[in-house]
């Protein structure tokens, strides 16, 4: 495994997003844009590359962003790539997002409200908008 890029704020976030990347070059600038631009800041962005054939590191290496790092690792699948990026993730929070999705410009702060309400969870999720490639609703998940 190989992290690329700029080395970990030494300020600790909040939440950890976990992205896991696999030949999703025309999805993964859309997906890091939304977490980036969450109403809820204090984060960092772990991009896991699942050892992609396509263009998605070229895609990911266009950010300069000081809460963006990227890892490189040989494909092992999803929940190889997950568990890399948890290993590195420093908040006190983990939230995991697919390098072919894309989040709602509120998400994080809804589910830390709700983590808020009920203290005694250890677990939040919430559900998925499924869109087609023209961003068209195709129903809730």
């Amino acid at each position: 495994m190989v992290t690329v890029g700029i080395p970990a704020s030494p300020v600790k976030p909040l939440i950890s997003v976990v992205i896991t990347a696999y030949n999703v070059e025309h999805f993964i600038v859309q997906s890091i844009e939304s977490a980036l631009n969450q109403t809820c800041a204090n984060l960092e962005i772990i991009v896991v590359d699942d050892g992609s054939k396509d263009g998605t590191v070229k895609a990911v290496e266009q950010f300069d962003d000081a809460r963006l790092r990227l890892i490189r690792k040989e494909n092992g699948g999803c929940a190889s790539a997950r568990n890399a990026g948890v290993e590195v993730a420093r908040g006190d929070f983990i939230s995991f997002l697919d390098g072919d999705d894309f989040w709602m410009l509120n998400k994080l702060e809804r589910e830390l409200k709700c983590f808020e309400s009920h203290p005694h969870a250890d677990l939040v999720f919430s559900l998925s908008l499924i869109v087609d490639e023209h961003g068209e609703s195709l129903g809730i998940l």
